[in-house]
C-alpha cells in the first residue's frame, strides 16, 4: 500500500480532525473548561449543524470551502486555549475511546443489519 498518496494523506487528515473533535467534546464535558471555552466549542457545534453558512453549500465547490477551512481553523485554536490539565485528560478520554471504537463500530453494523432485515421482512409481509 503507498503510503504518501494524496489518498493516504487526505484520510490521515480526516482522522486527525476527528481525534481533535473527540477531544475537543471531551473537554466540552470537563468541568475544569472555562465558561468561555465551552461557549465557543457550543457555537462551532451549531455552525457545523446550522444550514445558514457564510458561503451557502449549494455552491460547487466553494460552498463546503467555509466548512472545510473555518471549522479545523476553529477547533486548533480553541484545543490552544485549552488548560494543559484539561488537554491531557481530554486526550486520554479520546484514547480509551478510540480502543474502543472497533467494537462499537461491530455493534453499530450488526445493529444495521438487523434493522435492514427487518424492515425487508416487514415489507415482504406487507406486500404479500
Amino acid at each position: 500500500m503507498v503510503k504518501n498518496g494524496i489518498w493516504f494523506k487526505l484520510v490521515q487528515i480526516f482522522f486527525f480532525f476527528c481525534n481533535y473533535a473527540l477531544i475537543l467534546f471531551f473537554a466540552w464535558r470537563h468541568p475544569q473548561t472555562p465558561k468561555q471555552i465551552k461557549t465557543i466549542l457550543l457555537i462551532l457545534a451549531g455552525y457545523l449543524i446550522s444550514p445558514i453558512d457564510i458561503i451557502p453549500d449549494y455552491i460547487p465547490f466553494i460552498g463546503l470551502f467555509d466548512d472545510m477551512a473555518i471549522l479545523p481553523a476553529a477547533m486548533l485554536l480553541v484545543s490552544n486555549f485549552l488548560p494543559a490539565s484539561v488537554m491531557a485528560d481530554c486526550q486520554h478520554d479520546s484514547a480509551r475511546w478510540q480502543r474502543k471504537f472497533p467494537y462499537i463500530l461491530w455493534g453499530f453494523a450488526l445493529l444495521s443489519i438487523l434493522w435492514i432485515g427487518a424492515l425487508i421482512y416487514g415489507l415482504y409481509r406487507l406486500f404479500t
